[in-house]
C-alpha cells in the first residue's frame, strides 16, 4: 500500500545546529602532516595532477591534464604531502601534492622539449 503524502506544512523540519560560543573546528589530519609548527607554516605550493614516472632520476612527474600534454617533474624530496582527490576507485582522479616552494621543478610539454 502506498504511503499517503504529508503536506509540507506538517513535515518536521530538520533541527539546525546552532554554533556554540567558543567552538572551534578541529584541524584536518592533512594539515598536521604539513604544518609541524603553526608559528611557521611551510612555504609550499599546491599542485593538482596525475603522478607518473619521470625521465629524471629522483623525480616524480605530475601531468596537469588528462591529455598528458603538460607536466611538472618534481624532486621526490620536495613533495611534502600527497592526497588523493575524489573517487579512489577511479584511476582518472588526480592527486593534490604540496610541494616546497624552493624546489627546482622542471616544466615540460609535448610540443617543446
Amino acid at each position: 500500500m502506498a504511503e499517503k503524502a504529508t503536506p509540507s506544512s506538517e513535515r518536521a523540519e530538520k533541527p539546525t545546529r546552532e554554533p556554540r560560543a567558543g567552538a572551534r573546528p578541529s584541524a584536518r589530519s592533512f594539515i598536521s602532516r604539513i604544518v609541524s609548527d603553526p608559528n611557521t607554516p611551510p612555504a609550499v605550493y599546491l599542485l593538482c595532477g596525475y603522478p607518473g614516472d619521470s625521465a629524471k632520476d629522483g623525480h616524480t612527474r605530475f601531468y596537469v591534464s588528462l591529455d598528458l600534454s603538460v607536466w611538472v617533474d618534481v624532486p621526490d624530496d620536495a613533495v611534502i604531502h600527497v592526497e588523493e582527490v575524489g573517487d579512489r576507485e577511479s584511476e582518472l582522479q588526480p592527486v593534490m601534492a604540496w610541494i616546497r616552494q624552493d624546489a627546482q621543478v622542471l616544466y615540460g610539454n609535448r610540443w617543446f622539449r
